[in-house]
């Protein structure tokens, strides 16, 4: 029932979306979003810097965004769950400018707790490597990947993308096949 006499504006309310309680951060609200209707909260996508989650100005945390998606209403707090990840490109092209070889790869991997994720990794290497080098980095990359993310559970593998202690275990078991530059997670999602 619409009142042409009464302003619309009036009727919308501000939500504040709340962070996931499995995430390990300061804050607790990722922002705040404006509706007239509780039913057309669920759903939506908010990309949120990670600098902003985790109140840390380092370079890659600039440049890395996580996606949420809004999941259910309780008063005026809008629950949200994790649903992707990704580096942005410009960030990606400037660690690979200087550089000779750059290995992209992706890979589809079920976690402990049944999800099925998708993961795109981003390698570069130091000099130029030979196509067996990259074969076998490639082959370690895989191995390496699914021999840590069996084991977690979404929450897990989420914290510890944002804490980078995945990134590292598996940048010091790739560095012994080659010298390798940088490592890193460009993306994932559900």
């Amino acid at each position: 029932m619409y009142n042409k006499n009464l302003n619309r504006w009036k009727l919308k309310r501000w939500y504040d979306v709340v962070v996931p309680d499995y995430l390990n951060t300061k804050n607790s609200i990722l922002g705040s979003i404006i509706s007239h209707d509780e039913s057309n909260l669920p759903n939506r996508t908010i990309r949120v810097s990670l600098a902003d989650i985790i109140q840390k100005m380092d370079e890659k945390s600039l440049y890395s965004t996580l996606i949420f998606r809004t999941v259910a209403v309780r008063g005026t707090q809008v629950q949200s769950e994790v649903v992707g990840f990704e580096i942005a490109l410009s960030y990606l092209k400037n660690l690979a400018r200087s550089r000779k070889t750059v290995i992209h790869h992706f890979q589809r991997i079920k976690l402990k707790d049944g999800k099925e994720i998708a993961v795109k990794t981003f390698l570069v290497a130091s000099d130029r490597v030979s196509a067996t080098v990259k074969r076998n980095l490639r082959k370690k990359l895989e191995t390496e990947m699914i021999n840590e993310l069996k084991t977690k559970t979404f929450p897990e593998f989420v914290n510890s993308l944002i804490d980078d202690s995945i990134v590292n275990r598996i940048y010091k078991e790739l560095n012994r096949i080659n010298p390798i530059d940088y490592f890193l997670i460009k993306k994932f999602e559900i």
